[in-house]
């Protein structure tokens, strides 16, 4: 059987051999199992990208997607794009649709041109994305109606496809369509992961890192916890490690500049999972202070490390974290509520022990097997292909 999976996440081609950024090659090859043959149908861009992993399993091929860097280059090639995921989804016999992207809706009304049986990601609620990410100009004023159109593609695709979203909030949002629809779930950890994870105990040494990993965007609520960074600066001696790149880089670093806290707050960028792991195993508390987000994949990472967690919230954290239990849950936009969480985990051994304890048995649930397996099963049985 072969699978075409069509979605907007931009692989790098260096002449020998396809890579990523994040948990993608560790997703992909995951549903290798389950296929004779799978097709990668994406956006490549020739050249090598620092950091970015390799797919590791012989039967994935890719299906080459025009590159673009604006909307203009997008609705440039629009054309080409369509050409080439109707060759890609006519030649496959089940199409997996990744979203929020346009190549996912394009590969979804080709597939369904073609009959093919369809399955659906949908990974972050792309109206709430679409309204924070356009804040600024034109693109402000014409944000809501973005958003708008947006949110209408996804109900598209999710009420003519066998669909799994990310994170209770999209789940409620969308469950009333009229195919079979469920919870999903992602991780970045295999089972070897899972299976090498220790206890390790924290936030007793003099000096307390705290550590950040995501899209430096504004939907991540880094400016909160910069000003919270300001505040516990003054009772404790902290570090704190932004891991990640985004449009709010330039922004970041001239706050913390404002703030005379250059040495305080190190901005790594994108960096090798081998240098992600040296971050990690000095780290004391991972903090997430999103605006809005699905199921985010770095929150299970630093369990997996037992780094105590806090994190906001919002989509689909909170099916991962449970209040006092393997992590603690604040409000998003708030400096005051991450400040006071910061405060709780230093000061209360007991919850911060018990934190670690039953975050590491979270980790050990949800590995990236395991998640595709059940998904794979799933689509396979609503859509009589076993």
């Amino acid at each position: 059987m072969k699978l075409a999976i069509v979605g907007g996440k931009l692989f790098f081609y260096d002449g020998n051999r396809y890579t990523t950024l994040g948990g993608m090659p560790k997703i992909v090859d995951s549903f290798s199992p389950f296929f004779d043959q799978i097709v990668m149908c994406v956006p490549i861009r020739d050249g090598k990208f620092k950091n970015s992993e390799p797919l590791k399993s012989k039967n994935i091929t890719f299906h080459r997607l025009p590159d673009y860097k604006d909307e203009l280059e997008y609705a440039k090639y629009n054309i080409k794009r369509v050409i080439e995921i109707n060759k890609c989804v006519r030649d496959a016999d089940v199409v997996h649709i990744r979203l929020p992207s346009y190549e996912g809706v394009q590969g979804f009304l080709l597939a369904k041109l073609h009959k093919k049986p369809i399955f659906t990601y949908v990974s972050t609620d792309w109206q709430k994305i679409s309204n924070i990410t356009w804040d600024k100009g034109l693109k402000k004023l014409f944000a809501p109606l973005y958003g708008k159109i947006n949110d209408l593609l996804i109900r598209l695709v999710v009420n003519n496809s066998v669909s799994f979203l990310l994170g209770i909030d999209l789940y409620k949002k969308y469950k009333k369509s009229g195919k079979p629809i469920y919870m999903g779930y992602t991780s970045s950890l295999s089972s070897k992961d899972t299976n090498k994870i220790k206890v390790i105990k924290r936030v007793n040494k003099k000096i307390i890192n705290l550590l950040f990993v995501g899209r430096l965007a504004e939907e991540k609520g880094i400016t909160y916890l910069i000003d919270a960074f300001n505040e516990l600066n003054k009772k404790y001696k902290l570090t704190l490690t932004l891991l990640g790149q985004g449009p709010l880089e330039k922004e970041i670093k001239q706050k913390v500049e404002k703030l005379g806290l250059e040495n305080k707050i190190n901005i790594l960028g994108y960096v090798s999972l081998k240098e992600m792991d040296s971050v990690y195993s000095k780290s004391d508390i991972f903090i997430l202070p999103s605006l809005t987000d699905a199921m985010p994949k770095v929150i299970l990472e630093a369990m997996a490390k037992s780094i105590p967690v806090i994190a906001t919230n919002v989509g689909g954290i909170p099916t991962i974290i449970k209040h006092n239990k393997n992590g603690i849950l604040i409000k998003p936009r708030s400096s005051d509520e991450i400040v006071k969480a910061v405060d709780t985990i230093i000061k209360d051994k007991k919850l911060r022990e018990r934190i670690i304890k039953n975050e590491i048995d979270t980790a050990k649930s949800l590995s990236i097997e395991r998640i595709i397996e059940k998904m794979v099963l799933q689509a396979k049985k609503d859509l009589n292909l076993n």
